[in-house]
């Protein structure tokens, strides 16, 4: 028999000796017990004396949860101004149009082709280039984008052209040639360039939008003696108006106008001389407080060229250069602190003797000269200078009898000047750039 059998055999009989029912030995024993102890006072169950809402469990009733989203919101709105002062640091910061400023690329031209130099390393790499002649680039206020004229076979005479600061996107600003186009430049917010023309009447200022959306707007101004060789038409540094030199018709000099290119009206900045004193050059001071001038003799009286600096408003008329020895002077290149200038001395009265010099307006000191640049002519030892940006260093240039241009880099402090690292022709440009 195996075990499984004997299993089935007896499970029957513990199923029924578990079925019937049994009462414990002990029972009698815990009914007498129970019987002699006392029910628990009513005090003692505290579900007796507690309200029922105390003691059961509520339901869980759902809340908003300010707190938690208040927090929340207030991490979104950190990240969110985190995220925009980043995006804001990637985006190029722009100097001011006017005053010192960090130093950028030095444009120039070479064959016909535009260049930027690296002013520290020396290196330089063509940024508008073409079978076309691009000439006398100029940079915005701002240094984002340059301003160039250009002339082809096709075209002889002169375009101008507006392109990004790497010589990108270039758009034809002037939609036909202007006759006599010269001496150009951007408005201090780079919306538009103002630059000479030759009208049917004689010299026009013409104002044109530098997106190249909109035709040029010309503004006739004084029959003679209004262009380029007395200096370029100059906005004043805070866009109002637009300085050149002209003379009025019935007067015998030329004097100091603004013209307004909103209403074309004309003020008088300075008068012409009521002798023969004539105006030849004149250019406003960073700052927009002072216009520097230069005053030459036209008649048979022997008064040398001085420079002279006035306020605005007319006021506090002075000669600037204090140097007792030398004869004449000009000059009307500005600091970008407004309060130094660039002027040439002349030691003998036919210019032959000649030497560049940085001169304070407030005549407190009688200057620094500028080296002699190797390839000058003699004793004629002038060249074209400009200050840096940021007013630490000079850009100059010397063109040469046979059509090149030697370029030098200088010290306003000491007058001490190098070779630029490059070489070009036409006046270099130097960028400005945010400090």
């Amino acid at each position: 028999m195996t075990p499984i059998d004997r299993f089935e055999r007896q499970l029957p009989m513990a199923l029924t000796d578990l079925a019937v029912p049994q009462t414990p030995d002990y029972l009698t024993d815990i009914l007498g017990q129970t019987a002699r102890t006392r029910q628990r006072p009513a005090w003692a169950s505290i579900e007796r004396w507690l309200p029922m809402e105390l003691v059961s469990k509520r339901a869980t009733v759902a809340r908003m949860p300010w707190r938690q989203l208040g927090v929340l919101a207030l991490i979104a709105l950190l990240l969110a101004a985190a995220l925009a002062v980043f995006v804001g640091s990637q985006q190029r910061r722009l100097p001011p149009p006017f005053g010192r400023a960090a130093n950028g690329s030095i444009l120039y031209t070479m064959d016909g082709d535009i260049y930027a130099a690296d002013p520290r390393t020396g290196a330089s790499r063509a940024i508008v280039t073409g079978p076309e002649r691009d000439e006398e680039p100029v940079y915005s206020r701002d240094g984002t984008r340059l301003l160039f004229g250009r002339t082809s076979s096709a075209t002889p005479q002169r375009l101008l052209f507006v392109a990004n600061a790497d010589g990108s996107g270039i758009v034809q600003v002037t939609p036909e040639p202007l006759p006599g186009i010269s001496s150009w430049s951007f408005s201090p917010d780079g919306r538009s360039i103002v630059a000479f023309a030759s009208g049917d009447q004689g010299p026009i200022i013409v104002v044109i939008p530098s997106d190249g959306k909109t035709a040029p707007k010309a503004f006739p101004v004084f029959a003679s003696s209004a262009d380029g060789g007395d200096g370029p038409p100059m906005y004043r540094p805070d866009g109002s108006e637009i300085m050149f030199i002209g003379k009025d018709p019935g007067q015998l000099v030329r004097g100091v106008y603004a013209l307004n290119a909103t209403t074309g009206t004309v003020r008088t900045l300075v008068a012409p001389s009521t002798t023969n004193l004539d105006i030849h050059g004149a250019s406003w001071s960073p700052d927009g407080k002072y216009v520097a001038y230069g005053v030459s003799n036209q008649g048979p009286e022997a008064v040398a060229p001085k420079t002279h600096v006035v306020g605005v408003d007319g006021s506090g008329d002075v000669v600037v250069d204090t140097e007792p020895v030398h004869v004449a002077d000009f000059g009307f290149d500005w600091a970008n602190d407004s309060t130094r200038l660039i002027i040439t001395r002349w030691y003998t009265a036919d210019g032959s003797n000649s030497r560049d010099a940085i001169v304070p307006i407030d005549r407190s000191s009688a200057g620094v000269e500028i080296a002699c640049p190797p390839g000058a002519q003699g004793d004629d030892c002038t060249a074209s200078w400009t200050f840096s940006p940021d007013d630490s260093m000079l850009l100059g240039s010397l063109g040469h009898a046979d059509g090149t241009t030697a370029q030098f880099l200088g010290d306003p402090q000491t007058g001490q000047i190098r070779a630029a690292p490059w070489s070009g022709s036409g006046q270099p440009i130097w960028q400005r750039l945010a400090p």
